[in-house]
């Protein structure tokens, strides 16, 4: 094995202790922990390193965390009721709601959202019924008051306005490009292998780096093995976003291919009536 120390820059630790949070090659992280007190702390002394924060505990106690500027809160709350009730403080942190509980209808997440709270469904997306999914995205698309997002419908919508297409893998913290999973021994790639122990880097602790594993990355084997395994992937108009996310460790793809394709009519849409505004405006804005 051999230093890789130049690996890192730019990307994206996913930690859920303190143990590495000090070494000169970890510039961003995404701080998973349950304990307020381990939070504070933390983000007092290394929050410019800390982009995103996620708190899986009681939600009363979620309103004790000390926002730093241009951090993403994200909480994971087991009940409604629990976002009814502290509504107000978490509109006012600007935290993301990441629901824990069962969402079957459609009021689930439209109650959360009237109250202007930011919704977060990726990590719940592929689970959902097919018809509430599609529901959801029309109810993002086409209410006229909402006023906040409702991942990942969003950030799909607004990379192709901005032609920053943000892919799949990504919003699922799942790329070992820009993604590292962390415990005490190593780097991984997705949750999945560091459970079973797949590192991609070991930790030297005492030199506070990372050694590159021999093992293989079963991630980037599944990519390269796209062309002949799943060529009709390869066509898809939608590759660019989900580069087969829909079909990994899944058995159909047609939830997604029907979501990215509304988003992509809606981002027509909005490109046409932009067009149309320009083309027709009668007092035009003045030239600098």
């Amino acid at each position: 094995m051999s230093s890789q120390t130049n690996n890192f820059k730019g990307k994206y630790f996913i930690l859920k202790d303190t143990l590495l949070i000090d070494f000169p090659d970890i510039e961003k992280i995404i701080f998973i922990n349950n304990h307020i007190d381990t939070i504070n702390e933390i983000n007092q002394e290394y929050g410019e390193k800390i982009k995103q924060i996620h708190f899986a505990g009681e939600t009363f106690d979620s309103l004790k965390i000390e926002k730093r500027e241009n951090q993403l809160i994200k909480i994971f709350p087991r009940s409604k009721k629990e976002i009814i009730k502290f509504a107000k403080p978490l509109k006012e942190k600007n935290f993301f709601i990441s629901p824990t509980f069962p969402v079957q209808i459609l009021e689930d997440i439209s109650i959360i959202s009237s109250m202007g709270l930011a919704v977060d469904l990726i990590h719940i997306i592929d689970t959902l019924d097919f018809k509430l999914t599609l529901n959801l995205l029309d109810y993002y698309l086409h209410n006229a008051s909402l006023n906040v997002p409702i991942e990942p419908f969003h950030t799909i919508l607004v990379s192709k306005l901005h032609r920053s297409t943000q892919t799949l893998w990504n919003m699922n913290l799942r790329n070992p490009d820009q993604f590292y999973h962390c415990d005490e021994t190593g780097l991984s790639e997705s949750p999945e292998t560091l459970n079973n122990a797949q590192y991609q880097y070991l930790i030297d602790h005492q030199a506070k780096t990372f050694k590159r594993s021999t093992q293989n990355s079963p991630l980037q084997s599944y990519f390269n093995s796209l062309p002949k395994a799943r060529p009709k992937c390869m066509a898809c108009p939608h590759f660019h976003i989900c580069i087969a996310w829909a079909l990994y460790n899944k058995d159909s793809c047609q939830k997604w291919k029907k979501c990215l394709t509304t988003l992509q009519e809606a981002f027509r849409e909005l490109k046409a009536l932009e067009k149309f505004d320009q083309e027709h405006t009668i007092i035009k804005p003045p030239s600098h």
